[in-house]
């Protein structure tokens, strides 16, 4: 997995947005064998947390993100990023190609943004 840490900034629906990565890491599952805390048997998922920036009602929100990377079609590297939002979670489904994520995002607001997410590394 690459180092996704940084700043990527670009839009979502339309309107700016920005993904600051702070954190990257490889998380224990949940499933799998475990002596007290440590994982012993199971996959291991990189994961990463950072802020989500984004515009909801013509202002700017920031928010706390996590997120976990994992294969997508063809090679590819897919990045789910989870925020827990105050009208409702936000989930943003990417996909990475070189200095871009591209995909879709959607919020359970319904005032919240819902469409296509690009965002470049800076």
């Amino acid at each position: 997995v690459p180092d996704l840490r940084g700043t990527w900034a670009g839009t979502w629906a339309g309107k700016p947005a920005s993904l600051l990565v702070t954190e990257q890491a490889d998380e224990g599952a949940e499933r799998g064998v475990h002596l007290g805390s440590w994982q012993i048997l199971g996959e291991r998922r990189p994961s990463l947390a950072g802020v989500l920036t984004y515009t909801e009602r013509g202002a700017a929100v920031s928010t706390n993100a996590r997120g976990w990377v994992g294969g997508g079609p063809r090679g590819t590297l897919s990045l789910v990023v989870v925020v827990d939002a105050g009208g409702g979670p936000i989930v943003l489904d990417l996909r990475l190609a070189g200095d871009r994520l591209t995909g879709t995002g959607q919020s359970s607001a319904r005032w919240g943004p819902s469409g296509a997410v690009e965002l470049r590394r800076r």
